[in-house]
């Protein structure tokens, strides 16, 4: 069984080299500077939907320790949203705009908001927003140094925090690795994938360059495309200070939607240089072979190795948790993640469907939507 000590200590090997990527990215994101001087900025948030975070996370905005002006723009796209009570209580106390307007013809629902939203904005200097982020005080004029240091455009490292049952947890997990890991590995390695579209920064200047908003009209991925299309054209791209995405709870069949987005994602859209990621992920979810390798040899040993990385990569994943802003746990859960990954990875080559914010979408070649229609 040679092999299978080779095996483990080529698995070993890259969860270690994912956990050392994952701890500098993270050191590379405390690292941001602060801007000494700090242009007008406008932030642009797209929201669909309101959860128990939503009050708190759109407060951050609003409340940035910056010495220039700030605008803060709420884009919805429904008249009933449930977000717009909180945003109306919320202009009562703290400057902000809330525009509202249905989605444009040929654009998904978020590239609808951001389209509205930018059109909106006063200011040169844009910050691209989920309403799901939560922003330390400091985090415009981290942003604004990163800009000044040399990159033309700037992407944040997020971590999702606070998942409260385990469909949560699988959630996090999974966007921990593919943000903190993935994407921030692929930064301080000098190689980046492109932007995670948690929080993007950069002049209108820079998005013109790339053909703006409208030029990621219709893609499932957004950011992915923008991201790619920035570096086509030369362009830097940098790190921005971290920031945290509260989850909750969350119900099996919301899981199942956002699993599918992504796994559609890398299907359809992948950015070029992720097979070396590709390939560590698969190798990382190969463990879970060795239990029916152990059943059809009638050998102890796989099984023995399948528990020793089992402990293994449920240690590092709570590692992760932590790098990411939340609370170190036990990820039990990690085979339960990689199989539901893995099934809804085959399952998008089949049902190219996704339902994300209450509109149902189609996804074609190059992660385009084909069509989308109300839920």
């Amino acid at each position: 069984m040679g092999w299978l000590v080779l095996y483990g200590a080529v698995w070993l090997g890259v969860l270690l080299i994912g956990e050392r990527l994952a701890t500098a990215a993270v050191r590379a994101a405390d690292r941001v500077p602060f801007a000494a001087d700090c242009p007008p900025v406008s932030v642009v948030k797209p929201v669909r939907g309101a959860d128990e975070f939503s009050a708190a996370n759109f407060r951050s905005w609003q409340e940035q320790d910056y010495p220039a002006p700030v605008q803060v723009v709420f884009s919805l796209q429904d008249p009933h949203d449930a977000a717009l009570p909180i945003l109306r209580a919320l202009q009562a106390t703290h400057a902000c705009d809330v525009i509202v307007h249905p989605i444009r013809p040929g654009y998904g629902g978020k590239t609808s908001n951001l389209f509205y939203g930018i059109a909106h904005a006063k200011h040169e200097l844009l910050v691209l927003s989920d309403a799901d982020m939560h922003a330390p005080p400091e985090t415009l004029r981290r942003i604004a140094g990163a800009l000044a240091a040399g990159s033309d455009a700037v992407g944040c490292l997020v971590g999702h925090t606070a998942a409260r049952n385990l469909w949560a947890r699988i959630y996090a997990q999974t966007w921990n690795g593919v943000i903190v890991g993935i994407w921030g590995g692929s930064m301080v390695r000098g190689r980046p994938l492109g932007l995670p579209g948690g929080t993007v920064a950069l002049t209108r200047a820079t998005l013109a360059r790339c053909g703006g908003i409208e030029a990621v009209a219709d893609r499932l991925a957004e950011d992915v495309a923008l991201g790619q299309a920035l570096l086509g054209r030369g362009l830097r791209l940098g790190m921005g200070p971290p920031l945290t995405s509260p989850v909750g709870r969350l119900a099996f069949r919301d899981l199942l939607h956002k699993l599918k987005r992504g796994a559609l994602a890398a299907r359809l859209g992948p950015p070029p240089g992720i097979w070396p990621y590709s390939l560590a992920a698969l190798l990382h979810v190969s463990y879970l072979l060795l239990l029916p390798l152990a059943l059809l040899l009638g050998d102890a040993r796989p099984a023995l190795a399948f528990a020793l990385l089992y402990v293994a990569e449920g240690l590092a994943e709570a590692r992760l948790a932590r790098l990411a802003g939340g609370r170190a746990r036990f990820a039990w859960h990690a085979p339960l993640s990689h199989l539901l990954n893995l099934s809804l990875l085959a399952v998008s080559v089949f049902d190219r469907s996704v339902e994300w914010g209450g509109v149902r979408y189609r996804v074609g070649r190059g992660g385009r939507i084909e069509r989308s229609e109300e839920q």
